[in-house]
């Protein structure tokens, strides 16, 4: 992207502000978009300390709600919301607590279901049931359990998962 030239520049605390009222930033995405837009490196980092000791830029807090929002009723595990963070400037040890408090649920809420999840995603992109030939029954058990893999469960929650969604264990003969 090219950046914006100095003269037509916004006042550079007007634009972070504009950003941050549409949504919450880490302060990796947020000093990203300024120094694209064309302002000066130094300025920006002085403007960030600024916003993060009046809390209006919080990495914790930008990150809480992506796990929240990417977790509830979203197609994606753990491991993928983990990638995302880290795309966004999350380091991994708040990633790892984010995810921890969603899955042991905070101030009193439910801990976020991983494995109803993965079922739910199972149920609803293979309604067919499994070959009754042995070796087909095992591609086809294989390539669900590579679905779900993808989108970020581990290899446990994806073989509860086929239980849970009736489609067997990966053990079974015929």
């Amino acid at each position: 992207m090219k950046p914006t030239q100095p003269h037509s520049l916004k006042p550079l605390p007007e634009v972070a502000m504009a950003l941050l009222a549409r949504r919450e930033h880490t302060v990796a995405e947020l000093r990203k978009k300024l120094k694209d837009k064309g302002y000066e490196l130094s300025e920006i980092n002085t403007l960030i300390e600024t916003l993060q000791a009046k809390n209006y830029l919080n990495d914790t807090r930008a990150a809480a709600l992506l796990v929240q929002r990417r977790a509830v009723g979203s197609k994606w595990g753990a491991g993928r919301i983990a990638q995302e963070l880290a795309a966004k400037g999350i380091g991994k040890e708040l990633a790892k607590s984010r995810l921890a408090a969603l899955t042991e649920g905070e101030t009193g809420q439910a801990g976020h279901d991983w494995l109803a999840t993965a079922t739910g995603l199972l149920r609803a992109k293979y309604k067919q049931p499994l070959p009754t030939e042995a070796t087909e029954k095992r591609k086809e058990q294989a390539r669900r359990l590579g679905f779900l893999q993808r989108r970020g469960f581990t290899m446990q929650q994806a073989l509860k998962a086929m239980a849970a969604a009736g489609l067997g264990s990966i053990d079974e003969e015929g």
